[in-house]
């Protein structure tokens, strides 16, 4: 898995959860990798959204805004550098 940083800049309420918790969006085609991942981030206190892939990852960023992306880059289908210039895009 590779991790890029988007960009820096403060994030308004809205990347956080109703409870006032950081959202991170992981986005994996391994199931027990994004599974992995979601349990330890969570169990430092963060809210943790999981896609397979990245139509399913379009799907909560038209929901809910995040404060930090997780994703696999080698996916079947649209990759996830492909899917990370999507949201430099649309969710800026």
């Amino acid at each position: 898995m590779t991790i890029l940083k988007i960009a820096s800049q403060d994030y308004s309420d809205s990347s956080k959860s109703k409870t006032g918790i950081t959202r991170i969006l992981i986005v994996d085609d391994d199931e027990s990798t994004r599974r992995l991942l979601g349990r330890l981030l969570e169990s430092y206190g963060y809210a943790c959204t999981l896609s397979a892939n990245a139509n399913e990852a379009r799907l909560h960023l038209n929901e809910q805004d995040f404060s930090l992306i997780l994703c696999d880059v080698n996916m079947p289908g649209e990759s996830g550098l492909d899917l990370l210039r999507h949201v430099l895009r649309e969710h800026p």
